[in-house]
C-alpha cells in the first residue's frame, strides 16, 4: 500500500515547540524528515534562542541516537541574507539551526 505526506511540521504550541520526524527507510536509505511551518520570524528566532524547540532525533533500541539517518529540514521561514536583505531578527541565520542537520530547505523565499 502507498501512503503519501500532504502535509507536515504543523506547529501548535508556538510557546514551546515540538518538531517530530518523518522517518523513511528504503533499503539501507534512512531519511529523517524535519518540517516545520510559518512561524512569526520574531517569534521563532525566540524559540531557537531560548532553547524552547525540542528536536526528537531518531532513537536505537537502546536509546541510543540512530546515525544512520539523514537528517532533512524543511521550514517556511525567511532565510538571513546579509546586510542587504532582512535582519537577523526577522529572518533565520544558518547557524541558528542544529548543526545535525544534513540538509535545509527553505520555503518562504520570493526572491530567486
Amino acid at each position: 500500500m502507498n501512503s503519501y505526506i500532504n502535509y507536515f511540521g504543523k506547529v501548535s504550541d508556538i510557546q514551546e515547540c515540538e518538531v517530530q520526524p518523518v522517518l523513511l527507510h528504503k533499503g539501507t536509505t534512512k531519511i529523517a524528515l524535519y518540517g516545520i511551518g510559518h512561524i512569526n520570524d520574531l517569534r521563532f528566532n525566540l524559540l531557537l534562542e531560548r532553547k524552547l524547540i525540542n528536536w526528537v532525533r531518531p532513537a536505537l533500541p537502546t536509546g541510543e541516537l540512530d546515525a544512520n539517518y539523514f537528517c532533512i529540514l524543511v521550514m517556511h521561514q525567511n532565510r538571513y541574507k546579509g546586510t542587504n536583505g532582512f535582519s537577523t531578527r526577522n529572518s533565520v541565520t544558518d547557524e541558528s539551526l542544529p548543526e545535525w542537520l544534513d540538509l535545509v530547505i527553505w520555503g518562504h523565499e520570493h526572491e530567486c
